[in-house]
Parts: C-alpha cells; sequence; structure tokens
C-alpha cells in the first residue's frame, strides 16, 4: 500500500512539475487586447547553410503579460488572461535571392493548439565578428511582424510585431534570439489595439 500510494504521488508531482505552466490560473481566460513581452527566446538551426534559400527549425518560449491589467474591471479581469506564455516549434524562411533577404517565421504551440505567423521579418546587424577564417557571428535586432494566427491565436491582429536581440553564427549554423522586454506587443481581438 506505502509503495502505491508513493507511486501515485510521485506521478503526481512529476505531471505537475512538467506541465505546471500550462495549468495555473494566469493562463485560463479570452485573449483580448494588447500583451507585451516579458521575457522569452528563441533557440533554431540553420537547416541548409549557404543556400539562397534560408530555413530554420527550432523551440521558444514567449512570456507576455495583459496592457493595461489594472485598469481592466473586475468582470473583465475574471474573463481575460492576465499572462500569455506561448511554447513550441519555429520554424523560418529566409530568401536571400534579392538585393534585401525576405524573412518569415511559423511559431506552432507545443499543445498543437494554434499558430502565429510572421512575413516580412527585418534584421538590423549591430556587429560582425569572425568566428572562423571563412564564418562570421552575425549580432543584431530582428523584428518579427506578425501577419495572422491560428486556432487558438485566431484573433491575433496583423500588425503585431515583437523585437528580439537575435545571434546568427555560421559556423554552427545556429540562430539564437532573446525577446527585448517591453517592445512590441501582440494585439489580440477585434477592437483596434491603437
Amino acid at each position: 500500500m506505502f509503495k502505491n500510494n508513493f507511486i501515485v504521488k510521485s506521478t503526481v508531482l512529476a505531471f505537475l512539475l512538467c506541465h505546471g505552466s500550462s495549468i495555473y490560473a494566469g493562463q485560463k481566460g479570452d485573449i483580448e487586447g494588447v500583451y507585451t513581452p516579458s521575457s522569452g527566446w528563441v533557440e533554431s538551426q540553420e537547416l541548409y547553410p549557404g543556400e539562397s534559400i534560408g530555413e530554420q527549425i527550432g523551440k521558444f518560449k514567449i512570456v507576455l503579460k495583459r496592457q493595461g491589467w489594472n485598469l481592466l474591471s473586475a468582470k473583465d479581469q475574471d474573463r481575460i488572461r492576465k499572462k500569455l506564455i506561448i511554447k513550441g516549434v519555429l520554424h523560418g524562411l529566409a530568401d536571400n535571392s534579392g538585393t534585401e533577404p525576405f524573412m518569415s517565421h511559423q511559431l506552432t504551440s507545443n499543445d498543437r493548439d494554434g499558430a502565429a505567423f510572421t512575413e516580412g521579418d527585418s534584421f538590423f546587424i549591430t556587429e560582425v565578428t569572425p568566428c572562423s577564417a571563412t564564418g562570421i557571428v552575425l549580432s543584431g535586432i530582428e523584428t518579427l511582424n506578425f501577419t495572422y494566427g491560428t486556432g487558438l491565436y485566431q484573433s491575433l491582429q496583423a500588425g503585431s510585431s515583437l523585437i528580439l536581440h537575435s545571434t546568427l553564427d555560421s559556423c554552427t549554423g545556429q540562430i539564437d534570439f532573446e525577446v527585448i522586454k517591453g517592445q512590441g506587443g501582440l494585439c489580440f481581438g477585434t477592437e483596434s489595439c491603437d
């Protein structure tokens, strides 16, 4: 009996540790209004280095907080989600065949309950560092320009954006991003977020 009780408690604890972020109360409710980034990261790998169409795949986690939360009525605070945590798989494409690269990304939730899409993303280089005789590391600021969402994120409005510190390493093919806190935001709903 003691052994079975221990196994049950251990299983419940392991489940809560692995899935805790999707259970807590701040993750429930409607996604409505502007959500500003408070933290986040992306880790990805370039799939076909040196090709005119670059492709990357990786994982991400972005934490956003509802802007103006304290100004909402108690009724709206009960209905609207205060914090939005999106984590999952990132797929990116960069068409380098023109004079400037054309970049787009797809961010798909781990729970497969929604995805967000970007297009016309920009990358402003702030530093170039050699990493080998032929390779370089590019550091800069990248802007993800969201165009639409599906599933849970279907009310994502075009014009939403996130700003990230980016590092692209041509020696390893690793591409890393860190979300800049408070820069940009994601707008959800049918009302204007201006």
